[in-house]
């Protein structure tokens, strides 16, 4: 059994919102009418808040939007409980999201892993925006970055470090 989980979010601070998807699959085979639990912590994990309780379609799909109240790190959690026919499943992935203001806009920074996300910061004098990811030794880490191309002067010179 797994869940894939992913978070977008606007880049916009006006309306902001964050859309989580998933899908949930066993052995490729997709799961549908399967209830999903989602929920987010702000204490690493040590405790949870409900988001929502969602059933995935029948390509096993899931989603919703949520709207997170402030900015910070949080984890999220796609959550299935045990049935019949499959044992529970989990997926938590990281999300930082940080506001950005400038004269003429608000504008939010934002970053998805399934690493740990720290020390997420932009310098608007080098418009550098800079953050860490930490994971445990000899696994496959991602992270996804959400970034307005206002902000971004030559996005095709873009680098990473």
């Amino acid at each position: 059994m797994s869940i894939d989980l992913s978070c977008v979010s606007s880049t916009s601070y006006t309306a902001f919102k964050v859309t989580i998807t998933g899908r949930i699959h066993a052995e490729g085979i997709s799961l549908a009418g399967a209830p999903i639990s989602l929920s987010y912590s702000i204490t690493s994990g040590t405790s949870w808040q409900d988001l929502t309780l969602v059933y995935t379609d029948t390509n096993g799909a899931f989603g919703a939007v949520w709207t997170p109240l402030v900015t910070g790190n949080y984890l999220i959690k796609a959550a299935m409980a045990n049935t019949i026919e499959y044992a529970a499943a989990e997926t938590i992935v990281n999300f930082a999201v940080m506001p950005f203001t400038e004269q003429t806009s608000q504008n939010v920074f934002s970053v998805t892993s399934n690493s740990t996300v720290s020390s997420l910061a932009f310098n608007s004098t080098s418009r550098i925006l800079s953050f860490s990811i930490a994971g445990d030794s000899g696994t496959t880490g991602y992270a996804t970055v959400y970034i307005t191309k206002t902000i971004v002067q030559d996005a095709e010179r873009a680098a990473w470090v």
